[in-house]
């Protein structure tokens, strides 16, 4: 048989009143807020929202759930992802969002805002990683010499229009300054 010491574990984050491990009355029950990971009797919070994915109930302080623009379920923080892009958010269900599986990189999107950008996550035909082009072009700069082809050519779809940009940019900066040091010397 166990043996409870102290009431850690029994205490209401709110009010601090303590209760038994024993204790059956339900107008005197804990409940657990998954997203503050703190519990509360039922007079503090009479009644927290279940997510309609994982059964996670969030109590009032923290917020509210959100509904997901497919198939209306209400979910937590953990079950839904938000586009940072067009702002939609669904459920992986719904709309599954696309990852980047780089170091440190949170950039996700939906299939709908794939546009060609250098945001997008894409997965390579060649090594099968999905990232985006930052984290391409990271993993391709560690080693030039071994990288992926498929990952190269994504970046340089990428890259290619910017460098042009950036050249011309220098360019005409350069024919600049040509005509500036050419009045300097009359």
């Amino acid at each position: 048989e166990d043996e409870w010491y102290g009431l850690q574990r029994f205490t209401c984050c709110n009010c601090m009143k303590h209760f038994c491990y024993e204790h059956g009355g339900e107008d005197e029950h804990l409940r657990f807020c998954s997203n503050c990971e703190r519990e509360y009797c039922t007079q503090c919070v009479p009644k927290l929202v279940i997510c309609d994915k994982c059964g996670n109930g969030i109590c009032n302080e923290c917020g509210e759930l959100k509904e997901c623009e497919g198939c209306q379920a209400r979910l937590c923080v953990y079950c839904i992802h938000k586009c940072e892009f067009c702002d939609g958010t669904r459920c992986q269900d719904c709309k599954p969002l696309r990852q980047c599986n780089g170091e440190d990189c949170t950039k996700e999107h939906c299939e709908e805002c794939f546009d060609g950008n250098d945001h997008d996550v894409v997965k390579c035909d060649d090594c099968e990683k999905v990232s985006c082009t930052n984290c391409q072009y990271l993993n391709c700069s560690k080693d030039w010499k071994n990288a992926c082809s498929g990952c190269e050519r994504s970046i340089s779809r990428i890259l290619t229009p910017k460098l042009k940009e950036e050249n011309e940019e220098l360019r005409k900066e350069i024919e600049k300054l040509r005509q500036e040091n050419q009045d300097l010397r009359r």
